[in-house]
């Protein structure tokens, strides 16, 4: 039997963003063309010698400055050729072009390389240089045709201007740069540095979420005074507060912005300061000046509170949880718990199922110790729950629990966020990991309000950055995930998710110990 993860066909991948300096050393060092087929130090069709062996773009004069090519900027891009023949050629000439009707060249011809030697390798004189317009739309590529032709002794002295190779290739645009980015004005922005690397900006200048969309945080619960917090939980407009009556008949007193589960009273405050962390990196009160952003910038947050002062709880409160989340509104539940078990337990499986028949997308957190090999860990673990695990700055792997439950990853080091008694502070661990995850799917819910929670994971899965071995693995599941383009393209197909194991669901929740984990 096979256990339904979230995932997604092997065969499926991500689009490519070509970094300038990746693609120029790509085309030194592999091929010139995937089209063509040939490498450096050979022919490019077998006879003729001359071919591309780097180029360098510069917007230095004629834009911003930054290596990258913008609408609205003159670009110069020089060209390096090589002789990878044994004959000198007498005349060279490169001619590039576009169908792209966004590209205006002032410079498309390069002549007079004069006498070029055998294994000769020599930079153009002047370079080509071309205007990007102005309307250049958001995700376009331009490509460009080269072509190359060269006259010379021997087997080409009878040949004018013939053709010795052509091939499309892509100047190193890439899509962060069609569009503004949005930042947000938070003080302690330039501390989040997870956001830039999963291209937050790129994605809010595309939304930046809605507060109709509910992030529900089953932890220790939530500093409800915080500054940055307090105008972002949820209200149950139904009830009135301190009155001692379930006003919406819902089950529960005084529940204003949540529920107490491990105390049962109406004051999902936290005595932790985990659970306070984990909302902050969710949804935290984002472009308000003060403060820390969140992934989640306009998203709400439902605290629910199902750990106590010690971090420590039971299955039976994350159920709970759970089916207040689900019959409340929430869309995201979010779950930095959990244990080493041997299988996901009924219950918890039977609650998670109900939350997936509704549309809503569960997120948990793996552990950040492999304790016992024979164990995997869940809630994380269980079907139909996206399991997170962290990486760093460097899109390393922090986390030592690993297993076919991870599904993707995302920055979880070193993480600056909110903190109980209205400060801010450092941690690290996949705990912090998972409300990055969880952020992101509250943005695709508001940008594809007919989503459900099948084709949210989908969008979050598809489009993460591939990391350790190709496709799904053990450490990184598909990968880190890229906010900007989960949320630019969507659910670009649906998953084949029936991966890895499915366990029998044998065991008795009562009394089963959840505790909330943090790497230190």
């Amino acid at each position: 039997m096979v256990h339904q993860k979230w995932g997604r066909s092997s065969a499926a991948s991500g689009l490519t963003l070509m970094l300038f300096s990746f693609l120029a050393f790509w085309l030194v060092s592999q091929t010139l063309s995937s089209a063509l087929g040939t490498v450096p130090g050979a022919p490019l069709d077998g006879t003729d010698p001359v071919g591309i062996q780097d180029y360098a773009l510069d917007d230095a004069h004629g834009g911003n400055g930054d290596g990258w090519a913008d609408p609205g900027e003159t670009i110069s891009l020089t060209v390096t050729l090589a002789n990878r023949g044994e004959e000198p050629v007498d005349h060279v000439q490169a001619t590039i072009d576009t169908a792209s009707p966004y590209v205006t060249f002032t410079h498309a011809t390069l002549v007079a390389y004069g006498d070029f030697a055998g294994g000769e390798i020599r930079s153009a004189p002047t370079p080509f240089s071309f205007l990007i317009d102005e309307g250049m739309p958001r995700g376009r590529d331009i490509s460009f045709t080269l072509t190359i032709s060269a006259t010379g002794s021997g087997p080409w002295s009878d040949a004018l201007a013939v053709p010795v190779g052509w091939w499309r290739t892509h100047l190193p645009l890439v899509w962060r740069d069609y569009f503004q980015e949005r930042i947000p004005n938070d003080e302690h922005y330039p501390l989040s540095w997870a956001l830039p690397l999963i291209e937050a900006p790129q994605a809010w200048a595309l939304s930046t979420g809605d507060p109709a969309v509910i992030i529900a945080i089953v932890d220790t619960g939530v500093d409800l005074d915080h500054p940055d917090l307090e105008g972002k939980l949820w209200v149950n407009v139904g009830e009135i507060p301190d009155n001692g009556v379930d006003d919406d008949g819902n089950g529960f007193v005084d529940d204003v912005h949540g529920y107490d589960f491990w105390y049962d009273d109406p004051v999902p405050d936290d005595d932790n300061g985990h659970g306070t962390q984990v909302a902050g990196v969710a949804a935290a009160a984002t472009d308000n000046v003060i403060g820390v952003a969140s992934l989640g910038w306009s998203s709400t947050l439902m605290p629910l509170k199902t750990q106590g002062s010690n971090g420590w709880g039971t299955t039976n409160e994350l159920v709970e949880a759970i089916i207040y989340a689900v019959d409340n509104g929430a869309k995201v539940i979010n779950m930095s718990v959990g244990q080493e078990l041997t299988l996901c337990p009924d219950v918890l499986q039977e609650a998670i199922d109900y939350a997936d028949s509704h549309g809503v997308l569960v997120v948990a957190a793996v552990g950040n110790q492999d304790l016992d090999p024979n164990k995997d860990y869940y809630p994380a673990a269980c079907d139909h729950v996206v399991g997170v695990a962290a990486t760093t700055a460097g899109d390393a792997s922090i986390g030592l629990d690993h297993g076919p439950y991870v599904d993707v990853s995302a920055p979880g080091h070193g993480i600056y966020s909110t903190w109980r008694g209205g400060g801010y502070d450092y941690n690290s661990g996949a705990s912090l990991a998972a409300p990055l995850v969880s952020g992101l799917a509250a943005l695709l819910y508001a940008h594809y309000p007919q989503y459900g929670d099948q084709e949210v994971a989908w969008a979050i899965l598809g489009h993460a950055k591939d990391l350790g071995f190709p496709g799904k693995d053990d450490y990184y599941g598909w990968g880190r995930i890229n906010a900007y383009r989960a949320v630019d393209q969507g659910a670009t197909s649906m998953p084949d998710y029936a991966l890895g194991r499915e366990g029998n669901r044998e065991l008795d929740s009562a009394g089963l110990n959840y505790f909330v984990t943090i790497a230190p």
